[in-house]
């Protein structure tokens, strides 16, 4: 915020609520400079007296430009306001624990207590940001969706490799993540689904919004392949992308439970066998 006032220096008022600290650029008619920062004085006037700065001496009652800026803004009391509140950097760690907490345990398992601690945020953040704690996994699968999403798009779309080599590429890097994550990591979408009858009903239509998702992004892909060449001409690929993600996800609670690839391999190599001509 600035303010330029043109009057003689030792009759300007300046507010104590207003101001925190000021940065104050004195001109003089002969067009000498000085800088100073300074707090407020206490109350004992409620004029401002001006700065005192080494090697300047000017004459109150001669008319200066004042330029003063805050440098930083008053902190409010209470809580944070809401706007804005979806970028905020402790929302943002409530959510990353959230998608590892349902990743590894799923909904019911995973108490908000856990998450908290996990990032050291009090209760009264985690409901500001989220009010319950169903709004928090509708936000959770919300998230995924757009991260899982993306990364789908990464490898379907990429057009430097041939169509079913990008589906393969996809599989491959997924059985490297559960190998990196010791298999603790599963599918939030999958694990979700999984507890379905504990779960609030309007994940039910979120969820398989989610699976269809994932599935038109796959039909696409497959009928370019089937454009170039690479399956049968017959074959539906709208039906070949649903039954991808409904053996992929039985393969990855299997490999989460065998803590072994196999699960993933066996059912990749099946789907591929199944695509030759």
């Amino acid at each position: 915020m600035a303010m330029m006032v043109r009057q003689p220096i030792n009759s300007y008022r300046v507010s104590r609520t207003r101001f925190q600290r000021l940065r104050c650029m004195i001109v003089s008619p002969q067009g000498t400079v000085g800088s100073a920062t300074g707090r407020f004085p206490r109350r004992r006037s409620s004029r401002y007296s001006g700065p005192k700065s080494p090697g300047l001496a000017f004459s109150s009652r001669s008319v200066y430009e004042i330029i003063m800026t805050t440098s930083q803004p008053i902190r409010r009391r209470g809580r944070p306001p809401k706007v804005g509140a979806g970028y905020s950097a402790t929302r943002d760690a409530l959510m990353r624990a959230g998608v590892i907490a349902l990743t590894e345990k799923g909904f019911s398992a995973t108490g908000i207590e856990e998450i908290l601690q996990s990032v050291a945020v009090p209760k009264g953040s985690f409901y500001h940001y989220f009010g319950s704690k169903e709004i928090f996994g509708a936000e959770l699968i919300r998230s995924y969706a757009e991260y899982f999403a993306r990364r789908l798009d990464r490898f379907l779309l990429n057009g430097k490799s041939r169509p079913l080599q990008r589906l393969r590429d996809f599989t491959a890097e997924s059985k490297a993540g559960m190998k990196r994550y010791s298999f603790t990591r599963g599918c939030l979408v999958g694990n979700l689904g999984q507890e379905m009858g504990a779960l609030p009903e309007n994940y039910r239509r979120q969820l398989t919004a989610v699976f269809e998702d994932w599935q038109n992004r796959t039909a696409t892909c497959l009928r370019e392949a089937q454009e170039q060449g690479e399956i049968a001409s017959h074959l539906d690929c709208d039906q070949l992308a649903s039954f991808f993600w409904i053996g992929w996800e039985g393969a990855v609670l299997r490999s989460k439970l065998e803590r072994s690839v196999l699960p993933l391999t066996i059912f990749s190599d099946g789907f591929f066998q199944m695509l030759r001509k």
